[in-house]
């Protein structure tokens, strides 16, 4: 069977998780810059705050009620993320990390349901014991359906399995809307057609959904109907991105070639991580959208050899830069992006590559992964570019609201009097 892990309102509990004071109390995180909400607790949502809100415009309402502000954490944020795959590791098999607050993963088939419901469970209070937080556990046939089974769970007390026999009832009890992999675009051609619920959009014939919605919609219809048809996601990445919106805008080159490089340090160490290498690498500059003269330009560049390595991201940043960056203009934002992934292990070589090429890339490779090792285990600021000064990407960013990082540096340690 297939299982997903989804944490419960994941930014906020990780806020909560060494404030056991703010339990049960309304918690909302904030985008970059304190902009906007991007994450909230169920109690924060039941006043009416919804994703999306601007901060300035509900600041009063987060007074009168009370409600808890934080600006995003997330180193936070990804060490506990890091740290509850690693928790996974130790119940199930085949762990799949989706994203920052969801893991699929792989179980043997169970003799019955009880069996199932029985381990589901037993693993939600594990995880709960072991982190402090709300993990809902979801069990079924394909990715998909544990998708739904998982929505179901928060409901069940944390845990659902959906055996091939409670499909069709399950289905039946879940919008359209809420399926995974349904996007908003499709909704209203579904509610012309009368599809109102999981159910009614696996009973719909392949023909039309090749024809209305391609592959991907017919897969998400094969899913639901418990035949699996959703490959790796991390197997199939294209590309990775690392963005900043700044506190405060860049207007002259140095600033800009700064700022760049702590965003590439980020891009680096995604590709380390994931053991890929970028064939190219693009960047986008963006003004403010509200002042004049709005400005959004991008520029790629290829590399002759795929790559990980920090200073050839960091020399690609700057080619990007010579044909992008206008002196005095009040730069707001900045995205670094490497495509043309392929697994490190992929790499092609040519017979040029004999003269000594082939050994210098390769202690690129070596050196890379010494780094982003290192970065790990001491933190950014230990090891880094000189063009980024040791400077960090969120420190680019303005938070008034920032938690400590509990679980990342020794003086942020809570105290216990």
């Amino acid at each position: 069977m297939i299982g997903l892990a989804d944490c419960n309102s994941f930014f906020a509990s990780c806020e909560t998780v060494f404030r056991p004071d703010l339990r049960g109390k309304a918690v909302v995180v904030l985008s970059n810059n304190d902009g906007i909400i991007v994450a909230l607790s169920k109690e924060a949502k039941a006043l009416g705050i919804r994703r999306g809100d601007a901060l300035f415009k509900i600041q009063q309402a987060i007074e009168r009620n009370n409600v808890y502000v934080f600006s995003s954490n997330y180193t936070l944020y990804q060490d506990l993320s890091e740290r509850i795959v690693a928790i996974l590791r130790g119940y199930v098999n085949s762990v799949e990390p989706y994203s920052i607050d969801e893991s699929f993963f792989r179980v043997p088939d169970f003799a019955s349901k009880a069996e199932a419901q029985s381990f589901a469970l037993n693993l939600h209070k594990r995880l709960y014991r072991e982190t402090g937080m709300r993990i809902s556990i979801g069990l079924a046939r394909t990715k998909t359906l544990a998708k739904a089974a998982n929505q179901l769970g928060k409901k069940m007390g944390g845990a659902c399995v959906l055996m091939a026999e409670d499909e069709r009832q399950a289905l039946q009890s879940i919008e359209v809307a809420d399926v995974w992999g349904i996007g908003y675009r499709r909704l209203d051609l579904l509610a012309r057609l009368g599809v109102r619920t999981a159910w009614d959009y696996a009973c719909l014939s392949d023909e039309f959904l090749k024809r209305k919605f391609a592959i991907t919609g017919l897969s998400t219809a094969l899913e639901l109907r418990g035949k699996p048809a959703i490959v790796s996601e991390s197997s199939n990445r294209l590309s990775f991105a690392s963005g900043i919106s700044f506190s405060e805008v860049k207007d002259t080159r140095e600033k800009m070639d700064e700022a760049v490089a702590c965003i590439c340090g980020v891009l680096s160490d995604k590709l380390q991580r994931s053991d890929r290498i970028a064939s190219t690498f693009g960047l986008l500059l963006q003004t403010s959208r509200f002042g004049e003269d709005y400005i959004c330009s991008y520029y790629e560049v290829g590399f002759t050899r795929q790559t990980s390595y920090l200073p050839n991201l960091i020399r690609a940043a700057r080619l990007c830069l010579d044909r992008l960056f206008v002196t005095g203009k009040p730069y707001k934002s900045a995205r670094a992006m490497a495509g043309g992934l392929i697994r490190t292990k992929g790499r092609e070589w040519d017979l040029e590559d004999v003269l000594g090429l082939r050994d210098r890339v390769e202690a690129q490779d070596r050196m890379g992964s010494a780094v982003s090792s290192i970065q790990r285990r001491y933190g950014r600021k230990i090891l880094g570019p000189a063009a980024a000064l040791l400077g960090l990407k969120i420190e680019l960013t303005s938070r008034q609201y920032l938690s400590p990082c509990y679980t990342t540096s020794w003086e942020s340690l809570p105290l216990v009097h």
